[in-house]
């Protein structure tokens, strides 16, 4: 039913009330493409006494939005589907406005992934296996200005052999995001054991096209040969188990 218009230029003291509650609730956006997670998460954070709501499709462009309402916090959501390069970029706009940002992630315990997720500009990282009080009070901290202690990427207990491994597969993985998504498609021809010629032949292009940006993916992966490119992509995946 529809209120009437004394109603809605008089309203209520107890809906004033309650609007003003409203507007002073520190606002918490979730960008999760998962809507059930993401309104799980925005429900957890409303009886907190948070405002929160969530955006299924986020992508940098929101960042323009965000800077004329800026939230207190912004939970992004790093499983979902797509290159980890997205979700790291969207981070590096979101704290590039000024805004404390939280890593969602299935990974958190793994140096490659929390390194890249701070190197990007999270505050925070929380993982999914985490309980829902521990992902509150996360977003409590990050919507209040506090940073971790240290670097948050410490390794635990590892040993030299170990820490010296998760830097490599670090630098790799970064490697591996320079690409341009042309040369990422250029990379997965290779790993298929596609030559140059047959590139050309299913993408409908000139082989010298090909050839060009194929010496552009062992630029930016830093290698001599497509074999050793195709080894660093296959062992980032296998070690990671995630795509770059």
């Amino acid at each position: 039913m529809g209120a009437s218009g004394d109603e809605a230029r008089a309203p209520s003291r107890a809906g004033t009330q309650h609007q003003h509650a409203s507007a002073r609730r520190p606002r918490v956006l979730v960008l999760e493409r998962h809507v059930a997670l993401a309104e799980a998460l925005c429900h957890v954070l409303e009886a907190a006494e948070y405002h929160a709501r969530y955006v299924a499709e986020p992508s940098r462009s929101i960042v323009v939005q965000l800077r004329d309402a800026p939230p207190a916090a912004v939970v992004v959501g790093v499983e979902s589907e797509g290159p980890l390069q997205e979700r790291l970029a969207l981070i590096e706009a979101v704290n590039g406005a000024g805004i404390p940002t939280i890593g969602l992630t299935g990974h958190v315990d793994d140096p490659v992934r929390r390194r890249l997720l701070r190197r990007a500009g999270t505050a925070w990282v929380v993982g999914r296996n985490e309980s829902l009080e521990r992902f509150v009070e996360v977003v409590s901290l990050a919507a209040q200005g506090v940073v971790p202690d240290g670097d948050g990427v410490d390794d635990g207990d590892a040993g030299g052999s170990a820490a010296a491994r998760a830097q490599a597969l670090e630098e790799c993985f970064e490697r591996l995001l320079r690409l341009a998504p042309r040369e990422r498609e250029i990379l997965e021809h290779l790993s298929q054991g596609r030559t140059v010629d047959e590139i050309a032949r299913i993408d409908q292009v000139a082989a010298s096209t090909v050839r060009t940006q194929a010496r552009n993916v062992l630029r930016k992966l830093e290698v001599s040969s497509q074999l050793a490119a195709v080894a660093l992509l296959r062992w980032v995946r296998e070690s990671t188990g995630q795509e770059p």
